[in-house]
């Protein structure tokens, strides 16, 4: 199973192929591209392996689709997405009528799977005697072992910056010095950030800098910014203080807190920025202002 077969270079058991051409992440973050070896054997012998033909079906589970592969083998080489759920369990079920312990199975779900399918699948092992049974729905995860390659081209655009834009500039203290946030807006919406931290060193500007850098190229391209703020929100560091009421993590949870004070900016007639919110140190909800405190009607949190 698993890593073993890996080692070994061979079969994983009772699993069938997850793909015939798959990306692999392994534990430094690298990625491989592995291409099932006795598929490419064949392919190559029976002369229809090109390389178009293997980029093409990195991006698919199943092969039954190309008609250039001879139907023999698209027959034979099954992946799990050809696979039901209910022959997963049938598989499983004849191997642990023989075997004291359990079996180790995993059925792979497509991304269209729904919990009424997870259901009849739990239902069916434990009709069939099976100890145990595994399931995974394909891109439930952000990062995975094994997936297929995504050979599209982004549709991501990034706009560019007018001449000149609104913003406003907050100072939020921060264990390593006050820093000085601003937010350039655009059609009512942050469009860049820059930060400027005072005394602290070049390296922490640096880094702030980079951050800044990040998230406006995050903004430029589309990403929402309650996305940007989830991502920096609650980061911890070695310099945590506490300031106006909150606890301040980190540099990153600075920036995120002032954003979060202008998540719903709308200009005014005069044009200024209203809207200020208060995000929860603790839990990162938004904070409701009653009785002269700031509370938080998720976790409990104030800040009096």
């Amino acid at each position: 199973t698993g890593t073993i077969s890996i080692i070994a270079g061979c079969s994983s058991g009772i699993e069938p192929y997850y793909s015939i051409v798959f990306k692999r992440n392994v534990l430094d973050g690298s990625e491989l591209v592995e291409v099932n070896p006795l598929f490419k054997d064949i392919a190559l012998r029976e002369k229809f392996y090109s390389e178009g033909l293997m980029t093409a079906m990195s991006s698919n589970h199943s092969i039954s689709g190309f008609s250039e592969i001879p139907e023999k083998y698209r027959a034979l080489f099954l992946t799990s997405s050809d696979i039901s759920y209910d022959d997963h369990i049938k598989t499983q079920a004849v191997f642990q009528k023989h075997c004291d312990s359990s079996v180790s199975k995993t059925i792979n779900f497509p991304e269209t799977a729904t919990r009424d399918d997870v259901r009849k699948a739990y239902i069916e092992a434990y009709k069939k005697g099976c100890k145990g049974v595994t399931i995974y729905r394909d891109n439930s995860r952000p990062n995975q072992v094994l997936s297929t390659i995504d050979n599209k081209k982004s549709s991501l655009t990034t706009q560019q910056r007018p001449k000149s834009l609104p913003g406003v500039t907050e100072k939020i203290k921060t264990g390593y010095g006050n820093l000085y946030v601003t937010i350039n807006f655009k059609d009512n919406k942050p469009f860049e950030v820059f930060a400027q931290i005072g005394k602290s060193g070049y390296t922490t500007q640096a880094d702030t800098e980079a951050i800044c850098r990040m998230v406006s190229l995050a903004f430029r391209s589309g990403i929402s910014l309650e996305s940007v703020i989830k991502q920096l929100r609650g980061i911890g560091g070695s310099n945590q203080i506490y300031a106006d009421g909150a606890r301040i993590f980190s540099i990153p949870d600075a920036i995120a807190q002032i954003l979060n004070k202008y998540s719903d900016v709308a200009e005014s007639t005069s044009g200024t920025l209203s809207n200020i919110k208060e995000i929860c140190p603790r839990c990162s909800s938004s904070m409701r202002f009653d009785s002269g405190c700031f509370y938080c009607a998720s976790c409990g949190y104030s800040n009096c």
